[in-house]
């Protein structure tokens, strides 16, 4: 069984996949081949823009819900409350979050691509697996009483009679 880390944060660095690792993977990797390295989905319910602590001249988007990230090369599940996206889900999940009346949920799969050209010699690219969608949060206990319902041994109820009342007597 892979190992279950609660955090404070999903991030790619969390996954275990800090800068140094990426680079030194993508180093033998032919111009522009990509590899999918992790897995994020979640609920999110609040997005937070602030400086970021790394560049005071950027800003962080920080989303507040129910988060897990899967590390594809070595397993490792991160669960977190809050989650830092890479560029192009972050910008979509935030405008999904910002007009939302609920949770909403995600899933996405974040690959590494080999890019001289880059600072870092690399870049993320990202897929969702499902567009950001309001969530519903009686969705799995409606479908529970549905199953158990349907699984119950106890008869159903007639149907009622049709026609009219019968008159009583004034």
């Amino acid at each position: 069984m892979s190992q279950v880390e609660i955090s404070r944060k999903v991030t790619v660095a969390a996954l275990g996949l800090p800068k140094a690792q990426i680079q030194a993977m993508v180093a033998g990797w032919e111009e522009g081949q990509e590899g999918d390295v992790a897995t994020i989905y979640g609920a999110a319910s609040k997005v937070i823009v602030q400086p970021s602590k790394l560049d005071p001249t950027k800003t962080d988007t920080k989303f507040v819900g129910t988060f897990e990230g899967i590390n594809l090369l070595t397993g490792e599940t991160v669960v977190a409350s809050n989650a830092y996206l890479p560029g192009a889900v972050s910008e979509m999940l935030e405008n999904a979050v910002e007009n939302a009346t609920g949770p909403v949920e995600f899933s996405c799969m974040i690959a590494v691509k080999k890019n001289s050209k880059s600072a870092v010699g690399y870049t993320f690219s990202v897929r969702m697996d499902r567009d950001p969608e309001v969530a519903d949060p009686l969705e799995a206990l409606r479908s529970k009483a549905r199953a158990l319902a349907n699984a119950s041994d106890v008869p159903a109820l007639p149907a009622p009679k049709r026609g009219r009342p019968a008159k009583t007597a004034e």
